[in-house]
C-alpha cells in the first residue's frame, strides 16, 4: 500500500471508476446510511474523498501547537502505515472521528455529513467542509453567493485523488441548492476593492488586524507594505 486512500483498484464495488472496490460497511460506513442522492460508483467516491478531505482539514486546522499528540498527526500515521490495506486506513480514520458515542456497531453515517435543508449534498460550496446540520447550510448559502471558495484536489500535490473546481460545478450546485448563482466578485465590485478601486478612491491607509492565536493568522499580514 502507498499513502493514498484511493489505492485499491478494479471490480465491481461501490466507487469502481475512481479508484475504490469496496463495500461503503468495509469503510466503515453505517449500514443504510449512503444518502439517497447517490446513486453511481463515481458519486460514492467523491463524496466518500470529500468527507475524507474536509475531515482531515479540519484536523490540520486544530493542529496547534503542532506536536505528536494531534489528530492530525494520528491521521497522518493512519494514511502512511505499510501494514493497512487503503479501505482499513479509510474505516479507521473517520470511524474514530465520526463514530458517535451513542452507537456500538462502530461505523459512521454517512447522511449525516450533509447539512440541513432542500437538495443538501456533501460537496457544497466549500470543499474544505461546509459543517452539517443548520450551520453547515448557512456557510453553504454563504459559500454560493458572496464568499465563493476556490478549491480543488490534486494528486500530484496531495494524497487525495484529483478533482478539479470550476465555476460551472459551483453554478449547478448553488441553482439546484438555494436557486441562486455565486457573486464571487460583487464584494470587491462594490467596494472598489481593486487597484484601479484604491487609486482612484485616494486610499493610503489599511489596517488588517491580524491575531496571532487565531489558526488563519498564518495566511495574514505581518509587516508594514
Amino acid at each position: 500500500d502507498d499513502p493514498h486512500v484511493d489505492s485499491t483498484t478494479g471490480g465491481d464495488g461501490a466507487g469502481v471508476g475512481y479508484g475504490v472496490d469496496v463495500s461503503p460497511e468495509e469503510l466503515g460506513i453505517c449500514p443504510g446510511s449512503v444518502p439517497e442522492y447517490i446513486q453511481d460508483p463515481i458519486t460514492f467516491a467523491e463524496e466518500l474523498f470529500m468527507v475524507i478531505g474536509y475531515t482531515f482539514a479540519n484536523d490540520n486546522m486544530a493542529n496547534y501547537p503542532p506536536s505528536n499528540k494531534t489528530r492530525v498527526y494520528d491521521a497522518c500515521n493512519t494514511f502512511a502505515s505499510l501494514h493497512e490495506s487503503a479501505p482499513n486506513k479509510v474505516r479507521k480514520f473517520l470511524s474514530s472521528r465520526l463514530t458517535s458515542d451513542s452507537d456500538s456497531n462502530n461505523c459512521w453515517n454517512m447522511q449525516l455529513q450533509r447539512p440541513t435543508g432542500p437538495h443538501a449534498t456533501i460537496s457544497a460550496g466549500d470543499w474544505s467542509g461546509v459543517g452539517t446540520g443548520p450551520d453547515g447550510e448557512s456557510w453553504d448559502f454563504q459559500t454560493c453567493t458572496l464568499l465563493v471558495e476556490a478549491i480543488g484536489f490534486s494528486a500530484d500535490k496531495s494524497m487525495f485523488p484529483s478533482r478539479d473546481w470550476s465555476i460551472q460545478w459551483m453554478a449547478n450546485h448553488c441553482r439546484t441548492r438555494f436557486g441562486v448563482s455565486p457573486a464571487p466578485l460583487h464584494l470587491v465590485e462594490r467596494w472598489k476593492f481593486d487597484d484601479l478601486g484604491l487609486v482612484e478612491g485616494n486610499v493610503t491607509r489599511i489596517l488588517f488586524t491580524n491575531g496571532l492565536n487565531d489558526g488563519w493568522s498564518v495566511g495574514g499580514v505581518m509587516e508594514s507594505l
